[in-house]
């Protein structure tokens, strides 16, 4: 077994020595001062050393992933974390969580010895007991005689869910002689093929593929517990040789009140836990004193500097003149990254005593006895540490189903015959065989049948606005007429787009070349590109390093990295004396970028200003001074930038945030811009004749599609305004120290909306914002929700762009059927801009029951849910 050289020299320390004696002995003590992730080095301290089970118990599922993550740093004993169970929006389990947890359990139940942490939630959540795990597995074996159907049926029963395709645990899928099986806490899915009754081969397959992995003889698949009787999670985990460890008692003691009152069964869940613990060692782990078995850990990474832009001021500033510095990152690509920023400083590794390593710690600390220091690469940028979240399997949107679906009465598009619409699949039997066709209905009832083979002359009708078209004719004319028009509108709108590009082509502007300057501001960015992030870049820098102004589409969902991208492109400009013009669709978004820009601008001498209605009047007269004559380097603004009175002394480059909110008028002046200025465009949810005429090539295009590390997808769902319903989602954000965003788009209503708000939450601090407040009353009211004094915002759609707060997880929006399908993902994107799990509640009145066309939106939207749907 390998572990830290930190934690070896931690082992040598005379109390930690203490606190293993005690517990080895079998007393029930408690160790504090442990600061940051002191504690889970002397929790790797004792799993190393009495080499017994471990189970640590949390107060929440984000101190325990925080704590997973900083065990993995001081050794590579495996540590398995116990999930909590999640509930479906018909109030049943999740599957996917019930599998993750079962297939915990199954592991466990394999191992002599076992290191489990478990958030308290998820300990008291019932689970089927212990032998029913055992007796619910069935073995299979290539050649086997099984009925297909019975095992159909069995899963079925054992509440598996039958599905067209199997995308994630819980599902099953029959497709002719072949079933697809992903069985609750099983690790993989499975493709049994049939002969008859024979089992003829069974393999692995990846559900996001679809694509198999390889072959297996036999295989163990989970079908279910052999009865529903449910028992205690604890008894899964208790061993004679089980020590417990509690990490802050305090928080599990305040979370224990709230669960004990809110949770089902939580009193006696409780009671269970203490009465089967109380004769096992046990440990308390704090950070406070706890007049026992105390350490004196210190903190580290509080002071100031960022690592990157001055390391060794940053070294001397956390660990003084001498002592040894362990900085841990978060993958091997930051570790090469920090490796080459001490590399171009000069600065020797070894002689400064710093070791890197890759590990996820959550907060460093510092160990005075030894000299040593503990730090993350992000605390040494001097940048705010986010939560670290487990790595997930990808499981594909359901949507992704829809695509191959259709339903009866939708309509299509024939090839050949134009708009129909599809009934059914009907089987048609000739002289030896039967095929599938598609039953499609014409003008005056004429029917036709397409066969399964032809089914790519058949797509899914795609139209704009509510109205319905009519069916063509079979045989008509009427169809190849509109395919003509359609054609020479397209062929003369090609035509002026390719008269624009020609024109550009033909200008040429000084290149930007490649300059030092760069690298330090690509150094201060304290997170590793994803590799879009770094391909679109590459493509960006060629564009201005090339001598053609260049129209580039960055296309990426919110909260992706395109601002990022924009700022590179940005300084790239600016430092060769040209001027940078941001166009942003609102004053809130514009004040963000104001902050997010200088900060990253101005400790390199450039000037960043913002021009909008919350300015008055004579700093608007003087920045607009300032811009003509050159003394603002970047300028962003709203459409008050796109002005007649606005002018720029050296315009380089424009950059257009969220373009689809801009309409032609607004774009008018950009294109008079266009032929002599070099143009990036930003945008999640791209208009179609953008996307268009970027796909065709006539625009250059960018997109970036992977997310950050540890992105979560939002869950969104559909619901009708119940209070029961709204109180749980805001009893849940606000025990996690969340805030919580309530978007009702009514002015004259917004207050009424507050009342009935604070009478579901009566502690919380309740913040009330709208777009006819004064300019300091809006940024008075929004300043307090970014620092934290507020837990919830009411407001209008003023925070659609540019609010970027990773504590505000939970999105409530009143009315959901008002907005459009762009509003409402952009508004969805204002949360989950973190590694925490986020929620958005589409929120419909009975009272005020939506339209058709509404409902489409917002199933659509609750179905797109995943990472990069907006495009």
């Amino acid at each position: 077994m390998t572990h830290s050289p930190v934690l070896d020299k931690f082992l040598d320390l005379e109390p930690v020595q203490r606190v293993i004696d005690a517990v080895e002995s079998g007393q029930q003590r408690a160790a504090g001062g442990l600061w940051g992730g002191s504690a889970a080095l002397l929790t790797a301290g004792l799993a190393e050393r009495l080499q017994r089970s471990i189970l640590v118990i949390t107060a929440d599922q984000e101190t325990a992933t925080t704590l997973e993550g900083e065990l993995g740093c001081f050794s590579d004993s495996q540590w398995l974390l116990l999930p909590e169970q999640q509930k479906a929006v018909d109030g049943t389990d999740e599957p996917i969580s019930l599998g993750n947890r079962l297939t915990l359990l199954n592991a466990i139940a394999k191992q002599e010895r076992h290191l489990v942490i478990a958030p308290l939630r998820a300990l008291i959540q019932p689970v089927p007991r212990p032998g029913s795990l055992s007796q619910g597995r069935r073995r299979l074996h290539a050649g086997d005689r099984v009925s297909q159907e019975q095992l159909l049926e069995e899963a079925v029963e054992a509440g598996l869910r039958r599905v067209p395709i199997v995308l994630g645990p819980g599902e099953v899928s029959r497709r002719g002689d072949v079933l697809d099986l992903y069985g609750l806490g099983d690790p993989h899915a499975l493709r049994l093929e049939f002969m008859d009754d024979e089992l003829e081969s069974l393999r692995r397959f990846d559900p996001s593929s679809q694509q198999s992995l390889g072959t297996l003889e036999e295989a163990y698949i989970f079908l279910g517990p052999a009865n529903d009787e449910r028992g205690h999670t604890i008894e899964h985990f208790l061993r004679p040789d089980l020590i417990v460890v509690r990490h802050e008692p305090l928080q599990i003691e305040e979370q224990h009140q709230q669960l004990a009152l809110h949770a089902e069964n939580g009193r006696l869940a409780f009671q269970f836990i203490r009465d089967s613990t109380s004769k096992l060692p046990q440990l308390d782990v704090s950070s406070l004193p706890s007049h026992d078995l105390d350490f004196k850990i210190l903190s580290a990474g509080s002071g100031v500097g960022s690592g990157e832009l001055d390391p060794l001021g940053r070294l001397r500033s956390i660990r003084g003149m001498r002592g040894e510095v362990h900085i841990f990152c978060r993958s091997n690509a930051e570790r090469c990254r920090l490796t080459e920023i001490f590399e171009h400083r000069k600065i020797s590794l070894a002689s400064e005593h710093v070791m890197l390593d890759v590990g996820s710690l959550g907060r460093g600390f510092r160990v005075a006895k030894l000299d040593m220091t503990v730090i993350s690469n992000v605390e040494f940028a001097g940048v705010p540490q986010t939560t670290r979240i487990r790595e997930e399997t990808n499981i594909p949107s359901k949507a992704l189903k829809s695509f191959f679906e259709l339903g009866p009465g939708d309509l299509v598009v024939h090839a050949a015959h134009g708009i129909a619409v599809f009934e059914e699949i009907e089987l048609v039997e000739r002289e030896s065989s039967a095929e599938d066709h598609l039953r499609l209905c014409f003008s005056n009832d004429v029917r036709l049948l397409v066969p399964a083979s032809k089914i790519h002359l058949v797509q899914k009708y795609v139209g704009a606005g509510d109205a319905k078209p009519r069916l063509d004719k079979l045989g008509g004319k009427g169809f190849a007429r509109r395919k003509e028009e359609v054609q020479k509108a397209l062929f003369d709108m090609a035509a002026d787009l390719l008269d624009v590009q020609a024109q550009r082509e033909t200008i040429r502007r000084e290149p930007y070349p490649d300059d030092p300057l760069e690298r330090e501001f690509l150094d201060a960015f304290p997170f590793t590109d994803t590799e879009d992030q770094q391909s679109s870049w590459a493509e960006i820098k060629s564009d201005l390093e090339s001598p053609c102004p260049v129209d580039r589409l960055l296309c990426g969902d919110v909260g992706f990295g395109k601002t990022e991208l924009a700022m590179r492109a940005a300084f790239k400009v600016a430092i060769t004396g040209r001027q940078v013009a941001v166009l942003v669709p609102t004053t809130v978004l514009a004040e963000q970028h104001r902050k997010t820009f200088g900060d990253r601008f101005e400790p390199h001498g450039l000037r960043v200003d913002v021009l909008s209605r919350y300015r008055s009047p004579k700093d608007r007269t003087s920045i607009l001074e300032d811009t003509i004559a050159g003394r603002i380097d970047l300028l962003i603004g709203t459409h008050r930038l796109l002005s007649n009175d606005v002018a720029f002394g050296n315009l380089g480059l424009v950059i257009v945030d969220e373009e689809q909110r801009f309409g032609v008028r607004h774009k008018e002046r950009l294109k008079k811009l266009r032929l002599a200025v070099d143009v990036l465009t930003l945008s999640a949810t791209p208009i179609p004749r953008t996307l268009h005429a970027s796909l065709l090539g006539l625009r250059n295009i960018s997109t970036l599609s992977t997310p950050p590390p540890g992105r979560q997808e939002v869950v969104t769902q559909v619901a009708f305004r119940e209070p029961n319903l709204l109180r749980d989602a805001l009893r849940r954000e606000l025990r996690r120290q969340g805030q919580v965003f309530v978007l009702h788009n009514r002015v004259s209503t917004l207050d009424e909306t507050a009342r009935y708000i604070h009478e579901l939450a009566p502690d919380a601090r309740i913040a009330v914002g709208h777009g006819k407040m004064t300019a300091s009353q809006m940024e008075k009211t929004i300043r307090r929700f970014v620092k934290g004094e507020s837990d919830i915002l009411i407001c209008t759609t003023i925070i659609e762009n540019g609010l970027d707060l990773p504590r505000a997880n939970t999105m409530i929006i009143d009315r959901a059927e008002r907005f459009g399908l762009a509003e409402l993902h952009q508004l969805r994107g204002r949360v989950g801009r973190s590694d925490r799990q986020a929620y958005c509640y589409l929120i419909l009145h009975r009272e005020h029951p939506p339209g058709a066309g509404a409902l489409r939106r917002l199933k659509v939207l609750e179905e797109f849910s995943h990472l990069g749907a907006g495009f």
